[in-house]
């Protein structure tokens, strides 16, 4: 009875592995949800935070800003023919929220948009052009499903970065726990 009553009874490093495995399966679920949380936001912007009718307008807005740099450009000759700005617009194409791998999709254009436009303002300063600056799309406001509550959340690209980043590293780091705490309770020396 008495080994009976033995293996009966948890041990504190049994105890230890099962609350980090318990620690490992909170992380992935949490991760779990953000990434969730991510890929239904991106089909949300897409559905109705963002419209086609706008990004188009952005876009051909900065393509006839494009258009007349590149003629001051190719005046000038400052540089080569072969560079020409006009290339550097992205495609028109829509891209359908039901395609798996294409979430945030229109997330990824507004950010080529962002970049395109830094490109127009560098360009506009060398030829002491003035445009006005449109507002920066690094913040993506997100509407609560219930009309209820009415309540905006703000989600920064960098929020989510860095939130999913800390859960990488605490679930490799929750990973390497179990891993030591399985040598030390089987009592197994890897080292020599």
């Amino acid at each position: 009875m008495n080994e009976e009553d033995k293996s009966k009874k948890i041990s504190d490093m049994e105890l230890s592995l099962i609350s980090a495995i318990s620690g490992l399966d909170n992380k992935l679920e949490e991760l779990d949800h953000n990434l969730a949380l991510i890929s239904k936001s991106g089909i949300q912007f897409s559905n109705s935070n963002i419209s086609e009718n706008d990004i188009n307008k952005k876009i051909q807005n900065f393509e006839e800003k494009l258009i007349s740099l590149d003629k001051k450009i190719s005046e000038k000759i400052l540089i080569t023919k072969n560079d020409k700005y006009i290339n550097t617009i992205p495609s028109k194409s829509k891209i359908g929220p039901v395609r798996k791998g294409y979430a945030l999709a229109e997330n990824l254009r507004l950010k080529r948009i962002d970049s395109l436009e830094q490109q127009l303002s560098d360009l506009a300063k060398q030829f002491n052009e003035k445009f006005p600056a449109s507002k920066n799309n690094n913040e993506i406001k997100v509407s609560s499903i219930e009309e209820n509550t009415k309540s905006e959340i703000v989600i920064t690209e960098d929020f989510v970065y860095e939130r999913s980043k800390g859960m990488f590293f605490a679930f490799l780091f929750s990973i390497a726990i179990i891993f030591l705490l399985i040598i030390v309770s089987t009592g197994t020396n890897i080292f020599i």
